[in-house]
């Protein structure tokens, strides 16, 4: 049935890609924002001919020259971005990574030329960086990997002009390969965000990576400096109240050293240790309250150990999610790519245990005080253009516990329009008294069972259509990754179809439905649902749909409707709005009976002048009986950052909830409250002074803070 839906769809047509040799100097650039003819006069020179979107492979708007050339010192890269109206020009002192609204320039480098994973340097106008891991075997783009390279830019009177130097040792590449793939790409944001590429783009096609032009002239590369060193000290100072109304009796001074280390064996290979690490959480995780949630939340990770090489052990089940390790002792990784073999392994020490028990229509969590030892270890096969197949073992023992996943996937893209993955599973588990206690299990019994995903996509220019098989088993428990429901067989089919206009550059019109069900096929959820996607001036967006389902819940059986939209644009330079808004039949699983459910949120970021930003955002939650409202939440937030220039800068943070709950007359709100001064030299050289406060408040107590901190922060990256 596929390969008939193939032969209507088609494929995308493939073109012939260029290679060109980059220059080289035996003498070092300085990184000051401004092009040097003497610098760059080896440079290979290119051009950026192809706006890629909205329009479709056409003449760009401005020009935009390149040059590349490789240095004692890194790869250097120097743009002149040529704008006749300057005065327009979005440029803003930002934190690292945070460059999306505005004017940038970027590189992908696929160093091993394998069309699996690439790096990404982007920078804006003046120079400020984000840094990125294209993984397309895992379908991830990180730009929480961070590189510590070097940046300058300005603005003139024809456009602007930035220079850029990459070290060899913050890359992974094999010194005998000659070529690399390459791009570089331009975002020019005005009525329209007009991106800019080196290259034609085959839209629709499955593979950005396997399009690319290549560059060479690179064997034979040194790394150069290829240690870090990272020492870090932290003071932390806590007052906390015994009891709300009462006064501040609890009190706790802590100061912490610790130490990460990584050392590039080879240009290739890579080894990364902590000591004492210190994973404070200096961004607050965004809210999410759990309230009438079947299933555990999920918090992505920010900790710089473990997003080092985090791309490897990226599965389509998620079987290692490493915020399920949560105060490490110690923590050594290595890992590494020898030709077409890729491999990892990390072993961790745990002061505490996180548990999530999953099962078919619900799941429950616990944190339990006992020490574990968490292993992982991962290999990954290259083959065919750009197909991979792998293995990999995830463990964790403790005092009478272990859980134990061993398990296989394959990600084939057997045409450029075409490719399915595939991840088996089987885990062993067995729990002790404490867990057992806490989860409901009983302990000393030991738990296996099996879990397998297999999905298609098939993706062309104008069409696209995909579908997926999974089965959980209700005994398969990953207890380092996260997968909060088991017990269940899932199918997924969906297609839709793209058109392009001149005003909306893009239109899409899209549908799927997806069952759910018990390992033995009572139904839990049936559903069908259809979408409409539009992109257009202004840089907006339109989202909406509606849909139907039949749910299953504890037996009961909810005949369901729902429909969504969601709005955003940016009406001028400096203010970035969406709205969104949802309505559903749903379900108040404590009590198990038919609600109806009102979901909205605004978002706004207003950006004043090159230094300041404002993000105001508001959330707005309701269930409702027929005879009246059963729970209301709401979520205002704001946030102000001042940067006063791209290494310093001072943030506030005030979040705020409030659960209303008026049929029962209660009430309950939280307030948290966080000052940070920071600066960073570099994404490991820093300097952190901050400041949080927690107040809470029902019926009966007005808003009252009941905990404060006051933290220090001190990090040094040593490079030899």
């Amino acid at each position: 049935m596929w390969w008939c839906l193939v032969l209507i769809l088609g494929t995308p047509e493939d073109r012939s890609k260029e290679t060109y040799r980059i220059g080289h100097s035996d003498q070092s650039i300085q990184v000051d924002g401004v092009i040097d003819p003497n610098e760059w006069k080896n440079a290979l020179v290119l051009y950026l001919d192809y706006e890629v979107q909205p329009g479709e492979n056409v003449t760009p708007p401005v020009k935009t020259e390149m040059h590349l050339l490789l240095t004692p010192d890194g790869f250097a890269v120097a743009f002149r971005c040529f704008d006749d109206h300057p005065e327009q020009i979005r440029a803003r002192y930002n934190n690292h990574d945070d460059l999306f609204s505005d004017d940038w320039v970027g590189i992908m480098l696929d160093t091993y030329n394998d069309q699996r994973r690439a790096f990404e340097f982007v920078v804006n106008p003046f120079g400020t960086q984000m840094d990125a891991i294209n993984d397309e075997v895992g379908g991830n783009y990180d730009t929480s990997w961070n590189a510590i390279w070097d940046s300058k830019g300005h603005i003139t009177d024809q456009g602007w002009e930035v220079e850029l130097l990459v070290p060899y040792h913050q890359l992974r590449f094999p010194p005998h390969i000659e070529t690399w793939g390459f791009d570089a790409f331009r975002s020019y944001p005005r009525a329209y965000r007009h991106h800019i590429g080196l290259w034609p783009r085959q839209r629709g096609a499955n593979s950005y990576l396997g399009q690319a032009d290549k560059i060479t002239g690179l064997a034979n590369l040194e790394p150069g400096a290829n240690m870090e060193l990272i020492p870090t000290v932290t003071s932390f100072r806590s007052e906390q109240k015994s009891q709300p109304n009462g006064s501040f009796d609890r009190d706790s001074t802590e100061t912490d050293l610790g130490a990460s280390f990584r050392w590039g064996i080879t240009p290739n290979l890579s080894l990364n240790a902590t000591v004492n690490p210190d994973f404070s959480q200096v961004e607050a995780d965004a809210i999410q309250l759990d309230v009438n949630e079947q299933f555990a939340l999920f918090f992505p990770e920010t900790r710089p150990f473990f997003l080092e090489g985090a791309d490897t052990y990226s599965t389509p089940i998620r079987l290692l999610h490493t915020r399920s390790v949560a105060d490490p002792k110690a923590a050594i990784k290595l890992s590494g790519k020898k030709n077409a073999h890729t491999f990892g392994t990390f072993i961790g020490k745990d002061r505490i245990t996180n548990l999530i028990l999953p099962g078919p229509q619900g799941s429950r969590s616990a944190s339990l005080d006992f020490e574990t030892t968490a292993f992982v270890g991962r290999y990954r096969y290259d083959f065919g253009s750009n197909s991979t197949a792998g293995a990999m073992v995830t463990d964790r023992q403790g005092d009478g516990y272990h859980n134990t996943v061993i398990s296989a996937d394959l990600f084939y893209r057997f045409t450029d329009a075409d490719q399915v993955t595939v991840n088996l599973a089987r885990s062993d588990s067995e729990y002790n008294q404490e867990a057992g206690a806490a989860l409901g299990i009983a302990p000393g019994v030991s738990l296996s069972d099996e879990a397998y995903h297999v999905s298609y996509r098939h993706s062309v220019r104008d069409w696209w259509a995909r579908a997926s098989y999974e089965h959980y088993g209700e005994r398969f428990h990953a207890d380092l990754g996260f997968q909060p429901q088991t017990g269940i067989k899932r199918a997924i089919a969906g297609i839709g179809r793209n058109w392009y206009f001149e005003t909306w550059n893009r239109v899409e019109v899209g549908g799927d439905w997806d069952l759910t069900t018990q390992e033995n096929g009572d139904l839990i959820e049936r559903e069908y649902e259809v979408w409409l996607y539009m992109a257009g001036p202004l840089q907006s967006e339109i989202n909406g749909g509606i849909g139907v389902r039949d749910r299953v819940f504890d037996g009961v059986q909810y005949d369901q409707d729902f429909q969504w939209l969601s709005l955003s644009a940016t009406p001028w330079s400096q203010l970035k709005v969406s709205v969104s808004a949802n309505r559903s039949d749903w379900i108040d699983f404590a009590q198990n009976r038919e609600v109806d459910q009102l979901n909205g949120s605004i978002n706004s970021t207003l950006r004043l002048g090159r230094h300041l930003n404002l993000t105001a955002a508001y959330s707005k939650s309701q269930l409702d009986l027929p005879q009246g409202v059963l729970l209301r939440t709401e979520v205002p937030e704001l946030r102000m950052i001042y940067n006063f220039n791209e290494h310093f800068f001072v943030r506030w943070v005030g979040q705020y909830f409030q659960i209303e709950r008026p049929q029962l007359q209660l009430n309950q709100e939280d307030w948290l409250n966080q000052v940070l001064l920071a600066y960073k030299l570099n994404p490991q050289t820093v300097a952190y002074l901050g400041y949080t406060d927690h107040a809470i408040g029902d019926d009966d107590l007005p808003l009252t803070q009941v905990d404060r901190s006051l933290f220090l922060k001190l990090g040094y990256a040593w490079i030899r």
